[in-house]
């Protein structure tokens, strides 16, 4: 049986902690919390990087499914 490793969000937020930290402030200082530029990016980004021409954000991994 293969072993499927999991996310450690503590140890992955460290790792990450200046891109994630800066790109919080700039959407909470911009108030930018629904439908802006960063979520269109985001679509846009992730779309390409699954290879679909759309993707879309959501609010939870419940909503995605």
């Amino acid at each position: 049986m293969r072993q499927v490793r999991f996310v450690e969000p503590g140890k992955l937020y460290h790792i990450i902690k200046k891109e994630l930290d800066e790109a919080y402030f700039d959407v909470m200082s911009k108030g930018e919390l629904i439908d802006r530029s960063h979520l269109k990016s985001f679509e846009q980004n992730l779309a390409k990087f699954v290879g679909t021409k759309y993707a879309a954000g959501v609010n939870s991994g419940y909503d995605a499914l």
